[in-house]
């Protein structure tokens, strides 16, 4: 695994702790769906809010490109809104906005 931008490392941080998921587990090639869905949003927050492009998220967790623009989708679609409400108000800098700017869609 590639070296960890700080501000991943602290998107990380509070997702482990809001789901209760140990960050190992979070960043191991696990398929089970509960770790796959916390997986999925870090990549969503990553991409769309942090500003990672889907290569260097994809790098940073050993995973092809392709299996993050899939993830990110994947939440898109099935809004994951519990886990991102709760982050939002855990931590907030994240969110200083409530729409993608990529996609202009309100997540809220």
């Amino acid at each position: 695994m590639k070296k960890i931008p700080r501000s991943l490392e602290i998107l990380e941080s509070t997702i482990s702790k809001l789901s209760g998921q140990p960050i190992e587990k979070i960043r191991e090639h696990n398929r089970s769906q509960p770790l796959n869905d916390i997986r999925m949003s870090i990549w969503y927050v990553a991409y769309d809010y942090l500003g990672f492009t889907y290569n260097t998220i994809g790098e940073i967790y050993d995973r092809d490109h392709t299996t993050i623009i899939n993830g990110v989708n994947k939440i898109r679609k099935n809004d994951n809104r519990a886990l991102l409400a709760k982050l939002k108000k855990e931590c907030p800098s994240i969110f200083d906005r409530t729409y993608s700017s990529k996609t202009g869609e309100s997540w809220l």
